[in-house]
């Protein structure tokens, strides 16, 4: 996204604890925001693997409180993208990786 022009920075916490720690993402489903000033947009984008990309569109378009989260980002004029990445290539050779994006619109957020 840097290539095309946006600014981005990460919004995912760490929270830890004494042995332990989790990651939160910023209402539930942003790890990065991207703001590009020419095309005056702002995304929300989860990053995930490949393999759990559409576990990651399930949890937003049907965990109540999250859904409830990416409506209201929506709705504020902001964009909604999943990432999803995996490497390209033969096992124990791969070196290119490759990203799926898919937007997700209120009507694939109100579908749920």
């Amino acid at each position: 996204m840097r290539k095309e022009g946006y600014l981005v920075d990460v919004v995912e916490r760490f929270i830890g604890g004494s042995g332990f720690g989790f990651r939160r993402d910023y209402l539930g489903f942003i790890d990065l925001i991207a703001v590009n000033v020419d095309k005056k947009e702002t995304v929300g984008v989860q990053t995930t693997s490949g393999s759990n990309f559409s576990s990651h569109v399930h949890k937003i378009c049907d965990t109540p409180d999250i859904r409830s989260n990416a409506l209201a980002w929506l709705n504020s004029g902001n964009k909604i993208q999943l990432h999803g990445w995996r490497k390209l290539g033969p096992r124990g050779k791969r070196k290119k990786w490759d990203c799926r994006v898919q937007d997700l619109t209120l009507e694939d957020v109100k579908g749920g």
